[in-house]
């Protein structure tokens, strides 16, 4: 697969950017930039590819990137991946040029038989941030240390998991 590079536009007045996408499957999209990133997957399994890890993902994985770090995620239903990776209507992130991902229409008619077997979108909550703010974080909140350490890294992820509390019986 060929990695390519995603040009994360933040507006200058911003410290980060966020995108919610909404899509019938997650389409394998390897790519890297220069921001840190959080993504948040919802309703949505298979594979999450990370630098030279590859590891299962289900709903609700949570995940730091540091820059650079090649990545994508691609779910069990998509399609297999080709040669290059496919983005929205044909342009792609190094052009420079950002595209809105398609959204998930329920009122589609295509989308219709998803809802009728109880099927919902697959959703990546993704948040883009610079290594100024990070350090700017760190800096300022020593409280942070270990995180920091991590980040300084700049080459590392961190697949962060929720912990299930269980309320025992009465």
């Amino acid at each position: 697969m060929k990695l390519l590079f995603e040009h994360v536009q933040i507006a200058p007045d911003r410290s980060w950017r966020g995108l919610h996408r909404q899509l019938p499957a997650i389409p394998f999209e390897w790519h890297y930039h220069p921001e840190y990133e959080l993504t948040l997957t919802i309703n949505s399994a298979g594979r999450r590819y990370v630098g030279d890890h590859i590891g299962d993902y289900r709903h609700e994985d949570l995940v730091l990137l540091g820059p650079n770090l090649p990545h994508t995620w691609h779910s069990a239903n998509a399609d297999a991946p080709v040669q290059m990776a496919v983005f929205p209507n044909g342009s792609h992130p190094a052009s420079g040029v950002e595209v809105a991902p398609p959204a998930f229409d329920s009122d589609n008619e295509s989308n219709n038989d998803n809802k009728a077997i109880g099927k919902v979108p697959h959703q990546a909550f993704v948040f883009w941030f610079s290594s100024d703010w990070i350090d700017t974080i760190c800096a300022t909140m020593p409280e942070l240390a270990p995180w920091c350490r991590f980040c300084i890294s700049r080459g590392a992820g961190l697949y962060l998991i929720a912990k299930q509390h269980v309320r025992s019986p009465p």
